[in-house]
This record gives C-alpha cells, structure tokens and sequence, in this order.
C-alpha cells in the first residue's frame, strides 16, 4: 500500500461539522510528509506504514542505483539480490518503531577484490547493526552511566527493548583498553582501590579539560610506564607523595615535571606534628619509657645464666670451654690461653677440641637450643617468667624460663625502679591542648589559647617545633620563596624534636616535586575528586564491575553522544 492510501476517509461525527473530517486529513498529511523528508534525509524512500497496538512499522527502499565496494572502493550498478533489512529506530507516537528496508547486494566488478558481493551502506545505522544510530547511542549512554538494571529499565521508558546483559555488554566492549588520546600536556596520577586492601588501580586524568584520560588494572605496573612514554607531550605530572610513582614518572616521562600535591604535605605534616606536638605540652616527652634489653643482650645474659648451672666441678668445666673458645677466637695461642687462665696447655688443648654436647647436661643443652627463641620474646617487652613460657609455648618449662633469665630480671628490675621514681616525681598537668588548637594556630601563625602562647614554660622544644611549622606552612602555599624551602629542611634536619627532623628527611626526598608544589598552582584535588566519582561508580554497580567495565564507566562517563 503505498504512503498516500494511508490516510482513509472518516465519516463526521454527529453534532460535529464536515471541516473537522478535512482538517484532521490534512494535518495527517502533513505528519506523513515529515516522516517522509526524515526518511528522504537519510537517502530512504517511505513506501508504507503499519500500526498496531504493539508497535509501528515503516517500510523503505533506498533510493540510490549504485554502491560502493567496502573493500576496494570501486562503484557497482549489478545487482545480485534483494534482502529485507530490520532496524529498531526511536519511538513514534509513544510506540516502538520498527524500519523495514529492503536491502539490495551488488557484484564488485573488480577483479582483484577479495568480496565478491556486498551490501550497499545505510545512513542511520552501521553495518550488520540492528539498531539506528539514535537508538545505539542512546543504549550506550545509558548503559555507561547506570547499572545494568536501571539501565534496561530506563531504556524501556523510551520504548527501546534492551536486556541488562546487553547493556554492560556494550559498555563492557567500550573499556577493553585506554583510548588513544592527546593530553593537554598537565596531568595528575593517583591510585584507588578495587577490592580495598587487595587489589588497586590507577587512573590518569588531564588537568585542563578534567576528563579521565586513562585506567590501568595495576597500581604500579609496567603499562602505565608504556603510557606516559607514548606521550611525550605531557609536561607536568601531578601526584600525591608516593616515591614509586616518582620512580614510574621518572622513567616514562622524564621530560616531565613532577609536582606533589600541597594537600597531601599539609595533611602529613598534620598526622606528624600536632601529636607530637600535644605530647610535649602535656609534658609525656619527660617521663621515661621503661627499658627492656635487645636480643643480642638478652642471648649474652641468658648464656651467662645458663654457664652457672650445675655443681661446681660442672660450672668450671662449662666456663673453661667458653673461655677458651672466647680466647681462641682473639686469636691467642695454647700457650697463652692457659697462661691467662692458670691452668695446664693439656687442659685447654681438651677444651678446644671437645664437644659442646658433651659439656652441657640435658637442662643446659634445652636452654641453648631455645636461648634465641627466649632473646626474642624478653627484647619484644616480656620479663615475667610466666608470659615468657606462654609465648614460647611452655617449650622449655616455668623452671627453665625462670633460671635462664633470673640475671636479666635482676638487672632491668633495678633500672626499671629507677625510671618509675623519676616518672612519678613529674607534675602532672591537668590542662590538655586539643589537636584542633595545635593545627589552627599552626595554619593562621596566632592562637587566642593561653597554654599555646606560654609554650616556653612547658617544653623546651614544643615553641621551636610549632615555629618551625607555621613557617613550613608558608613556604607551601607560596607565601614564602621556594629557596627558603632548602634552608628549612637544613635547619630541621639537626633538632632535637625526632618528628620533626624525620619530616625534614621526608621533604629532601623529594625536594623538586615539593619546589613546583610550592611555585606552581596545579594540584591533584580533580584526581581526587575522580577517585570520588569512581567510588558511586562502584557502590552503583554493586562492586561487581570488572576491568574493563570499570573503565569504560570512568572514561565514557557523561558524554552525551555515543564515544
């Protein structure tokens, strides 16, 4: 039936005048006549149109005699046969609608071609495609941007029948590697996590236009080398104060500069110093820890323990193996061991060449085989006999513990009671500065806080330490040259605050990404603004996006047309 059969006559209604009937056929026509010009703009012929209940159905032909060959380009006028062609286009008249084309396939004339036939090319769809362009867009943007579910049923408001599967299928064939881009040349780095605790990934954005430029399955994998060194446009990058990243940047990009990101200093310096920094005006720097000793000590003095058991023809004979063992490894003769122990050269020539198993009784060779073991548990912070044996698990016994370890107990016990009077002399402050003072009087340089202003009369180190922040936080955020920067970290290198001279270290490290830091306005706040988003990403597809579906999600993300 051809397009203008479509419009039938309608009888007039009663009580309703006959020019109704002419103007409800005429804007009918014209709808028909626009349908027509969109199917004409895309190189179609309307023929007919069907509707039902379900759906409409339009029916086309295209209007060109000719075709072009996909592989060798050549123009062909032969038609070899006729195929019908459906598509899936946008909703008409709050339906699905459906495009039948009849398709022709033409002979390619040219010989040296591989295809002996082809189909000849349709504007509104690609090849093999069972969807116009609009409708395939539409499905990618929606899948990109929603899970699998809601994306299916966000499509299905729009009348367009797409399964769950289907869109992360097509979203999943997005992100099956990064896409070949050119950067503005200003990037920034940072890792996330996928499985938080196990795995991690990175990602790379631009700085400029704020778009997600590239994901990796690794945190510092060999790939990511491969794509910075693929663009050897990029200028500066961006990162947070992790020296591997420096390392990767260093040798994918080393024409690049690297800035680290002010935030992440400011936030160090915060967990380093204000704890630090509240410990010394609570005066807890004075009192003195307990000591406990290393485990090469506490070895020395459970051997020593262990020589004195026995009776006493039995010790002296454990000794002199000892001793002249000690003696030979000095590199003293036989001669002059048994001149500087007072006995025979007979006796020390024994010595040298018995048996450690035949010297020592069963009790003695039990501690000697666990002395290590024992060191290692009394140098962790243990000197009750009892805990030492429920650690060791009751190895060598309570009476054992008890007897290899009697010198150090005797020892640490005496030094131990000497700290606990010392700590116990100490005045106590009732008065505890909060960390939220600590760090606003470091960020502003003054502070209304009586017990910050009177910082000398607490501890000697705490007004120097406080000083010496204020001045670092200057320094960073550009109030301050960045050659004063050098200077700092020369004269907090050698305090007595041990926080602070290891935040210097930390700082020389890496001094040039700290210098464009402190010069430079760029920062890595729009990274972790991205991490952010890729965060709701996750929490949206239920954790479940793998690799590549998490990737085409944070790259293709938002775009308003189809990638």
């Amino acid at each position: 039936m051809h397009v203008k059969n479509c419009i039938t006559d309608t009888t007039t209604p009663a009580g309703c005048k006959g020019t109704n009937n002419f103007l409800n056929r005429q804007a009918i026509s014209k709808i028909i006549a626009s349908i027509a010009g969109k199917f004409k703009e895309n190189g179609i012929r309307l023929v007919d149109f069907s509707e039902s209940e379900s759906q409409v159905i339009f029916y086309g032909e295209i209007v060109s005699n000719e075709a072009i060959c996909p592989c060798c380009g050549m123009k062909s006028h032969s038609v070899h046969d006729y195929r019908m062609r459906k598509i899936r286009c946008v909703e008409f008249l709050s339906k699905p609608a459906i495009i039948i084309l009849s398709v022709r396939h033409f002979y390619c004339k040219n010989p040296e071609c591989k295809r002996k036939t082809f189909s000849e090319p349709l504007k509104l769809a690609s090849r093999y495609s069972r969807m116009s362009s609009e409708v395939s867009s539409r499905v990618l943007y929606e899948s990109l941007n929603q899970s699998g579910r809601l994306a299916s049923e966000s499509l299905s408001r729009q009348h367009i029948t797409v399964s769950k599967s289907t869109c992360i299928r097509r979203a999943r064939g997005m992100g099956v590697e990064n896409p070949d881009v050119k950067t503005s040349g200003y990037i920034a780095i940072d890792d996330f996590a996928y499985l938080k605790g196990y795995t991690y990934m990175c990602g790379i954005m631009d700085l400029y236009t704020r778009k997600p430029l590239a994901v990796f399955g690794s945190r510092y994998g060999e790939d990511i080398v491969e794509w910075l060194r693929a663009h050897r446009e990029i200028r500066l990058v961006s990162r947070d104060g992790s020296q591997r990243y420096a390392s990767l940047i260093t040798l994918g990009a080393p024409q690049a500069r690297q800035c680290t990101d002010r935030f992440h200093l400011l936030k160090n310096l915060k967990d380093t110093m204000v704890e630090a920094i509240r410990n010394m005006l609570c005066m807890k720097n004075y009192r003195q820890p307990y000591p406990y000793p290393s485990e090469d000590e506490a070895y020395r003095l459970i051997i020593d323990d262990m020589r004195t058991m026995g009776i006493k023809r039995h010790r002296l004979r454990v000794d002199r193996y000892f001793t002249v063992k000690r003696l030979r490894e000095q590199g003293m003769t036989v001669i002059q061991i048994a001149a500087e122990m007072g006995i025979r050269s007979q006796k020390v020539y024994a010595a040298m060449h018995e048996r450690l198993d035949k010297v020592l009784d069963d009790k003695q060779k039990k501690i000697m085989s666990h002395a290590r073991e024992l060191a290692q548990v009394v140098s962790r912070g243990c000197l009750t006999p009892e805990v030492m044996d429920k650690r060791m698990n009751g190895k060598l016994g309570s009476y054992l513990t008890h007897r290899a370890t009697r010198t150090i107990r005797e020892k640490y016990a005496e030094i131990r009671a000497r700290v606990r009077e010392n700590n116990n002399k100490l005045k106590k402050q009732k008065v505890r500065v909060s960390k939220k003072a600590i760090w606003s009087h470091i960020m502003e340089g003054k502070t209304e806080c009586d017990k910050l202003k009177n910082l000398s009369r607490t501890h000697p180190y705490a007004e120097q330490a406080i000083k010496a922040c204020v001045d670092l936080v200057k320094i960073i955020n550009g109030r301050e040259g960045e050659e004063r920067l050098e200077k700092w970290v020369a004269e907090n290198k050698k305090t007595e605050c041990r926080e602070l001279a290891a935040f210097a270290y930390y700082l020389e490290l890496d001094m040039k990404a700290v210098k464009v830091a402190c010069s430079e306005y760029y920062n890595n706040g729009p990274m972790e603004g991205t991490v952010n988003k890729i965060k709701a990403i996750k929490r949206s597809m239920f954790n479940r996006a793998g690799e590549q579906l998490l990737r085409a999600k944070i790259i293709y993300a938002n775009y308003s047309q189809s990638p």
